[in-house]
Order: structure tokens, then sequence, then C-alpha cells
């Protein structure tokens, strides 16, 4: 009797254990989701982010210095295109939680966003953000788009080839993202992204492989990859090449080709 009790016991204390697992791991997706969700409903809303800017404006006047607060700050301005406010916000974050990959490499972007008077400093973050977390794809994105941004060929070619070696290692990207104006499948695997070979022509145009570099934009354009405008005016370092795609009918509707 005093085993079954003993059984008993073992089995209630694991069936608690498995409810309070299940209940950690809803509670995880829950966190997730409302993330997501605030974060599309900053995108999209603009009283809503004037909303949440003042409630954390007054909330950071009296704890400049939380990082929870300032990432926060920092995700609404992002969508209000204030990069400025962005790094700052970063800086202070990052001073505290300097182990956040993708902190670091939003901070890059902010930066590259304020000219080419920040794009070292850029190039510094994303660097960091690497070391952090080398086999995140979207980091090695970001470096080519820094060296673009200083002007550094042959760093942005090293910088893309590593890009493409790693997209090829994996077979899912779940972080992907196609951009907003793009005409296009869902991304599916790391390979595909577009932006990949955007890029990679981008290079190749600096290169001065111009043949090349038209070869690759009318495969991108045979896909069935398009662009809108504001794809390409929020990405300054792809500014010199931006005639070349527009030419190229990258940039426009499928039913304007």
């Amino acid at each position: 009797m005093a085993v079954s009790m003993y059984w008993l016991d073992v089995l209630f204390i694991a069936v608690l254990m498995i409810l309070a697992m299940a209940l950690v791991v809803r509670y995880i997706y829950w966190s997730v989701d409302q993330d997501g969700q605030r974060l599309a409903r900053l995108e999209s809303d603009p009283a809503f982010r004037k909303e949440e800017l003042s409630a954390l404006d007054q909330e950071i006047a009296r704890y400049p210095e939380d990082p929870r607060l300032r990432r926060r700050r920092a995700d609404v301005r992002r969508f209000d295109i204030n990069f400025s406010g962005v790094a700052q916000d970063l800086e202070v974050y990052l001073k505290a939680v300097p182990a956040d990959d993708t902190g670091w490499s939003e901070f890059s972007e902010a930066l590259l966003q304020l000219g080419p008077d920040r794009a070292e400093d850029a190039l510094t973050a994303i660097e960091t953000a690497i070391r952090l977390d080398p086999d995140y794809i979207d980091h090695h994105a970001m470096r080519v788009r820094a060296c673009l941004g200083l002007g550094r060929i042959s760093v942005a070619k090293e910088a893309v080839d590593q890009w493409q070696a790693l997209a090829e290692s994996v077979s899912e990207k779940p972080r992907a993202r196609a951009p907003r104006g793009m005409q296009w499948g869902p991304i599916q695997h790391a390979k595909d992204d577009p932006w990949l070979a955007v890029y990679q022509t981008a290079v190749l145009l600096a290169e001065g492989e111009t043949g090349t570099a038209k070869t690759k934009a009318e495969a991108l354009c045979n896909m069935g990859v398009r662009f809108t405008e504001e794809d390409f005016s929020s990405r300054p370092e792809l500014a010199p090449a931006v005639p070349f795609f527009a030419e190229a009918g990258l940039i426009g509707s499928l039913e304007s080709t």
C-alpha cells in the first residue's frame, strides 16, 4: 500500500510539472504574439504610435536609464522614421544589454540611415552583432549594407559572399521578411531572399561588372520580383544603383512591365 501511495505521489508531481511547463510555454508564445501584434500596430497606426511615444516619453523622463523602456521607444521611433532617436535609445539600451545581437543590428541600421558620416559606426555595430551570433543571416546582410555605405567594395564583395554561403548552408530562414511592396511569394529559403540578389547586383555594378549585373537583374525580373520606390528609399546605400534597377524593371508593378 505504501509503495502504491509513493507512485501516486510521483505521478501527481509529474502531472503538476507537465502542467507548469505547459503554462510557461503558453505564456512565452503569448508574449511573442503580443510583441508581434504591437509591432504590427505600430507600423500601421500613426495614432497608436503617437500614444505609445507620449507614454514612453513620460516614463523615460522618470527612468532615463531603463533599458526596457529605451528598447520599446526605439521601436516606436523606428516606425516614425526618427533614426536619430532610435540610435540614441539603442545606445543607452546596449550599454545595459550588450549581448543583444539584434539590438546591435538595429543600432547599425539606424546609424546607416543617418548618412555616410555614421557608416563607420554602423559597420562597427554590425560586426559586434556578428561576433555575438555569427550564424544569423540578416547580420551579414547588414554588414554588406554598411560596407556599401562606406564605399568599401572589396569588403562588400567578401561580405555578400559570406551572406550567400550562409544562406546556402541552411534550408529555412524563419526570420526573413519580404519587402512590403514586393510582388512575389513568401521567402521560404534563405537562398531565395531577393535582397541577396539585389545586393550581389549592386556589388557587381560597383565593381564595373555591368553586363553580369544586368543578367542578374533580368533573372530577378523573369521570376516576377518587383520592388516599390519606398523599398529602396529606406536603403540609402543602394542610391547609386537605383537608376539601374529602375531601368531593369525591378521597381514598379508587374502590370507596368
